[in-house]
């Protein structure tokens, strides 16, 4: 049996023009692009990379005495497809060996992610021919450079106590939305008066704002509220060498900067009052039917419910923490531990269920979001049927003439 190998592909630039439409920039000195060496390339929509494939002898070498029909197709393995497909063939996905060797181009599509190419001998017949091994190689297609800023926050309002706070992402988009997870950019953050941001990982000081690194196209950081309702703006700006000369010399005053020449992007926090929140709290049976109390029997489970209300209305883009913890463990537990957050201002009643103990009690279970509010969960464990009779007295032993006597207590 003869065997099938790819080599590591050569990207290549695509340069439109009526002779050749590839430039192989290791043949052509006057190339203004480098030829890189690797399985990555951009997925930009035109790049295009140099795939080849030997056919081999048994004993390693190729085999050049002779030709073969080598076909070569696109394995998805993560790319997502709104854009179109992932990657394609340019001129043909069959190509004719020559000298053992088949050369075929790959054209990137528009979304990073990475696939695989695999290459099959055919016989003369179209079929694949099943006495050379097939080859496969995974070829990572890469987001371009970062042209735009998103800022998602776990919440889209703070309350006005001096203590809420929210977690917040910068993310670096390409031009055709990938997040580009191999830029490492600087940003600057700005916000105003209403809100502080947490400067533990300020890597400039010097510079006004805060300076965050991006790892793998994004940068974290947390917004705190101060005392005051109204609306706080979150300004993110792409860093060049430029904008920090800018920001260096304007020093604590960044009204003169027309951020509007940079990458960035601006994100409103609405300042709440903290007598517009509320956490609403229901217990379920089994069922899903309101319920204020289960069986003390080891086995009677009640879910339970939670929702974040802003003036009666469930608070949807609140996707932050939040913290359940039973006072009273002896009276039951979490069948599973409680999920970290909320989605869209609810805990489900489905994901938070509470299994009762044997001991009967009152039942009262805080729910806390850290800063934000906290209310309680209150219910009964209550004995079940009865199934048998104890019985007690006093004294073991009464006499004659005794007026006393003794007293007896049946319990169930």
């Amino acid at each position: 049996p003869v065997t099938l190998e790819s080599r590591l592909p050569y990207l290549l630039a695509a340069v439109m023009n009526d002779q050749n439409y590839f430039t192989d920039a290791a043949k052509n000195p006057e190339s203004k692009y480098e030829l890189e060496i690797g399985s990555e390339f951009i997925a930009d929509g035109k790049s295009v990379m140099q795939i080849e494939a030997e056919v081999l002898t048994v004993d390693g070498t190729v085999e050049i005495n002779k030709t073969h029909n080598v076909r070569f197709r696109i394995e998805n393995i993560d790319v997502k497809t709104d854009l179109g497909d992932p990657a394609s063939f340019e001129n043909s996905n069959t190509v004719k060996s020559e000298r053992g060797k088949a050369i075929a181009y790959l054209k990137a599509g528009k979304r990073s992610g990475k696939i695989k190419i695999i290459a099959e001998v055919l016989n003369p017949n179209g079929v694949v021919d099943l006495n050379y091994l097939k080859a496969e190689q995974e070829i990572t297609l890469l987001a371009g450079e970062p042209v735009n800023i998103e800022i998602k926050t776990d919440s889209n309002f703070l309350v006005a106590n001096g203590q809420s706070k929210i977690s917040a992402r910068i993310i670096l988009k390409d031009q055709f939305g990938n997040i580009s997870t191999n830029a490492f950019n600087q940003v600057a953050v700005f916000a105003d008066p209403l809100v502080e941001i947490d400067n533990k990982f300020d890597s400039d000081s010097q510079i006004i704002g805060v300076q965050l690194p991006t790892f793998d196209g994004e940068a974290k950081f947390d917004v705190i509220s101060k005392n005051r309702t109204g609306k706080a703006s979150l300004i993110a700006v792409l860093m060049d060498y430029d904008l920090q000369e800018l920001l260096l010399e304007k020093k604590n005053n960044i009204e003169d900067i027309d951020f509007t020449k940079y990458i960035g992007k601006t994100k409103q926090i609405d300042i709440i009052d903290k007598n517009k929140l509320s956490l609403q709290l229901k217990v379920f049976d089994v069922n899903f039917e309101p319920t204020n109390e289960l069986l003390a029997d080891n086995d009677s489970i009640v879910r339970l419910e939670s929702k974040l209300l802003i003036d009666g209305e469930v608070a949807r883009s609140f996707n932050a923490p939040i913290k359940f913890t039973i006072l009273d463990q002896s009276l039951g537990k979490f069948l599973a531990a409680p999920p970290a957050s909320m989605i869209n201002g609810e805990m489900n009643s489905a994901n938070l269920n509470f299994k009762s103990s044997t001991r009967a009690g009152d039942v009262e279970i805080l729910a806390d979001i850290p800063g934000f509010i906290s209310n309680s969960f209150k219910f009964k464990t209550i004995a079940g049927e009865p199934v048998k009779i104890q019985l007690s007295a006093s004294t073991d032993s009464i006499y004659t003439g005794d007026r006393n006597g003794t007293d007896l207590e049946a319990r169930l």
